[in-house]
């Protein structure tokens, strides 16, 4: 039926875009980038894991005092139940994508200790290993010119 298979691509695409939608918030409020080795990875999953502790903080003390400067009495009970829904779940995201760094961060290490002993640096900007190429006349040319 054309008109199912109508309603069915649209609910696709709609979740497709809800689903983007959510990675491209996690990605501005953790770092879900590709870390380098446990060095990085650890450092980048403590730091998604304090964000999300303290978001969450964050949440328990406003969302019951907007709730209260609102709707009063009732609106501290509504805020309370907000906030610490909103503390749970940044909490827990926090510390799973955290964790889910630092386990990446482990299994990187190994492929950079073997590329580095290789010679090759990593590209921070790419987050990949590459050919450690420097010429100084390339350089020279980009900075003074053509001249």
């Amino acid at each position: 039926d054309p008109e199912t298979a109508l309603v069915q691509a649209e609910q696709l695409e709609r979740e497709q875009a809800e689903m983007a939608m959510m990675q491209a918030v996690l990605g501005s409020v953790f770092s879900v980038r590709k870390p380098r080795d446990v060095v990085a990875g650890t450092s980048s999953g403590l730091k998604s894991m304090t964000k999300g502790i303290g978001m969450g903080l964050a949440a328990l003390v406003a969302q019951p005092y907007l709730g209260a400067k609102s709707s009063g009495a009732k609106g501290f009970v509504k805020g309370m139940g907000a906030g610490l829904a909103v503390c749970t779940a940044s909490t827990v995201t926090g510390t799973l994508v955290g964790t889910s760094q630092i386990v990446r961060g482990v299994l990187n290490t190994p492929r950079a200790i073997i590329q580095k002993s290789r010679g090759q640096v990593w590209n921070a900007e790419a987050r990949k290993w590459e050919v450690d190429w420097y010429s100084l006349a390339e350089e020279a040319e980009r900075v003074l010119g053509g001249g």
